[in-house]
């Protein structure tokens, strides 16, 4: 990946950092850096060149020639500045987006398994808080170039003499806050659009995390909800972040000029009360170098934390997909449209170990699957009933054996294709962008058969609630969501936990039969022993093996 090519690099504060810049931006960073040894002189050349127009004009002397090199200065100045500020921007942008594309394509690249994970949790949120910090530790950064090299330049032109400037350092001291503050009002209120637009995208990925195994399910839904939903809030949170950098830098150039502005009204003032002298060039440039080298020396705790988040974020985008069972976005986004139907799915010698793990969860399963047979997986907790369904879905590839589509291997990607899956612990996506709103007029006709007609609405492409939804209304309105595209496969994990007597009987007495004669091939995971009998094969699992199947396994495959 990108990231890889930054390397270890020196331990300096904000050094990683650069390295990163240089990776992802090599122009763009040795422009800015250009530019600000343009800012930097051109700020040492209206210093010298106001305090040399003071002291000549004390002296009786034309000061002309040096008005007009300070006239000159100060537009390349502006020019320069201008230019740093829009360059900066586009490379913290540049630098962002190569940064997060890495890690939020390791995300949808884990495998739902890795995604359940505490673990998984935590690196999101780790995440989250470095990609947020990051854009202001690397604005900081082109700023402390700029200052740096002000300081090099300035330090150069420094040699004591008298303190004939303390006074306008004075000056310097109280109008320079006074106008950054004035500025800086509107970096509040950007500052709060910011955070809100922060919070946005962390509730996004969030969302992602948790239903990550039913988007696996649907590549269409992954992609809108990837496109429109998670990257689009990611560009607004982007977008805040870079106009609060943008009016706090403001804020500080706007200070920078004030200083400049009184630096010049010095030209007429000193001459006046005869207090000009060469050591007032000298100290002038020397307050300019003190304030570079004071702002880059406070800068160092955040570049230090930018350094330590930059890191972080490398860490996640070197993590080591393996890219033949990752269920990727790019992949489902590859594959054909859903299929409509099919004739048999089959599990032959069927395996799955979760790494690092050496036992297997499931091993030599075999199963056949057709459509208009009801097929009820049993056992106890831990027996691999959840793991056979996700492989039956889709959501895991196999560790061993194969599994066959009519009578050819089928890829994780077709499975999704067949499959409607509905997991044990389902989470509902409030804003789902080219789902609720593509499968509205089927949702809204599936809600009463689900008792769900006088609790959820759907406009557009958002769903509400009326009243706060109960696990088992949560459950049924992910099992709504999961038979809205008609897929020929309906997978269902422990379905009716939770739910009321009346619907479980609705389900299993119902339900089930309808699903039959509409040709669809039902797997449901159940603890429910009394409805075991309205399946056409139960298969009991133990230890993540089949140990018996009703009726014969000869059966189930004629």
């Amino acid at each position: 990946m990108a990231s890889n090519r930054a390397g270890s690099g020196p331990n300096l504060p904000g050094m990683r950092l650069a390295a990163h810049c240089l990776a992802y931006a090599p122009r763009l960073t040795l422009f800015a850096f250009a530019l600000a040894i343009v800012v930097s002189a051109s700020q040492i050349a209206v210093l010298a060149g106001v305090g040399q127009a003071a002291w000549r004009g004390a002296r009786g002397e034309s000061s002309i020639p040096y008005l007009l090199a300070v006239l000159a200065a100060m537009a390349a100045l502006f020019t320069a500045h201008l230019a740093r500020l829009r360059v900066g921007a586009q490379l913290v942008e540049r630098v962002m987006s190569g940064i997060a594309d890495a890690v939020l394509e390791v995300f949808a690249a884990l495998e739902p398994r890795e995604a359940e994970r505490s673990q998984a949790k935590a690196l999101f949120d780790a995440a989250i808080r470095d990609l947020s910090l990051l854009p202001q530790a690397l604005d900081l950064l082109v700023s402390a170039m700029q200052w740096l090299v002000l300081v090099v330049i300035g330090a150069a032109a420094v040699i004591s003499q008298d303190l004939s400037a303390a006074f306008l350092a004075l000056i310097l001291a109280t109008v320079g806050p006074l106008v950054y503050h004035f500025v800086g009002r509107r970096a509040l209120v950007l500052n709060r659009t910011a955070l809100v637009a922060e919070e946005a995208f962390a509730a996004n990925l969030d969302d992602l995390l948790l239903a990550l195994g039913q988007l696996k399910g649907d590549r269409d839904a992954l992609g809108d909800f990837m496109a429109n939903q998670l990257i689009a809030s990611e560009q607004r949170s982007a977008g805040a972040a870079r106009q609060l950098t943008r009016v706090s830098v403001s804020g500080i150039a706007a200070m920078d000029f004030s200083i400049y502005w009184i630096f010049a009204a010095s030209v007429i003032l000193f001459p006046a009360t005869g207090s000009a002298s060469p050591a007032f060039v000298i100290l002038t440039v020397f307050c300019a170098v003190w304030d570079g080298a004071e702002s880059a020396y406070s800068a160092l705790p955040l570049l230090t934390r930018g350094d330590a988040a930059s890191r972080r974020l490398e860490r996640i985008a070197q993590i080591d997909v393996d890219t033949d069972r990752a269920l990727t976005f790019i992949d489902d986004r590859a594959d054909a449209p859903p299929r409509a139907s099919f004739k048999s799915l089959v599990l032959s010698d069927v395996g799955y170990r979760y790494a690092p793990y050496p036992r297997m969860a499931t091993q030599d399963v075999n199963l056949a699957i057709s459509p208009g047979r009801v097929v009820f997986v049993t056992g106890p907790n831990g027996s691999g009933k959840t793991t056979l369904l996700k492989l039956i879905a889709g959501v895991y590839a196999p560790a061993s054996g194969r599994i066959e589509v009519d009578g050819r291997p089928a890829r994780p990607s077709e499975l999704r294709r067949l499959a409607a899956l509905a997991l044990a612990e389902p989470h509902i996506l409030r804003r789902w962008p080219g789902f609720w709103d593509r499968f509205g007029e089927d949702l809204r006709a599936l809600l009463p058969t689900f008792h769900l007609a006088d609790k959820v609405e759907i406009v557009g492409d958002s769903v509400s609630t009326t009243t706060a939804l109960s696990l088992g209304q949560r459950k049924r309105l992910a099992l709504v969501a999961a038979l809205a595209p008609g897929r020929p496969l309906v997978v269902l994990d422990e379905p009716m936990a939770d739910q009321d007597p009346q619907f479980r009987a609705f389900f299993y007495q119902t339900l089930l039969d309808l699903w039959r004669r509409e040709g669809r091939a039902v797997v449901v995971a159940t603890h429910d022993d009394q409805y075991f009998d309205r399946a056409d094969v139960r298969v009991d699992m133990r230890d993540g093996r089949i140990v018996t199947m009703s009726p014969a396994v000869a059966d189930v495959e004629a």
